[in-house]
């Protein structure tokens, strides 16, 4: 009968029955280590899942930062080319920005 209690829900068992029973009380004790074991293999994957997206956002905001300033870039040149009297079509060639991009500045 106390098999039968364990196996329906292993938590309903009381100390003084376990005590009864070094079989039972040996199968409560590796069930809560196996508990255990997963709940540390759980926090184990969350903590990898935070590293990874963390190394993933690092990535984007460099890239997106990167990409920013390379964009910067090329305005304040294709900027320092208006100034010195380029053809917007020649800016356009050497900048890649469009014919509106430029205008823009």
């Amino acid at each position: 009968m106390l098999w039968a209690k364990f196996l329906l829900n292993p938590d309903s068992m009381e100390e003084e029955e376990m005590r009864e029973n070094k079989d039972i009380k040996k199968a409560k004790e590796e069930l809560d280590k196996m508990r255990q074991d997963e709940y540390e293999e759980r926090i184990a994957e969350l903590i990898e899942k935070k590293i990874m997206d963390d190394k993933a956002r690092e990535a984007y905001v460099y890239e997106e930062g990167f990409e920013r300033g390379e964009k910067n870039a090329i305005i304040k040149i294709a900027k320092t080319m208006l100034e010195a009297g380029e053809k917007i079509e020649s800016i356009m060639k050497i900048t890649g920005l469009t014919k509106e991009e430029i205008e823009e500045i």
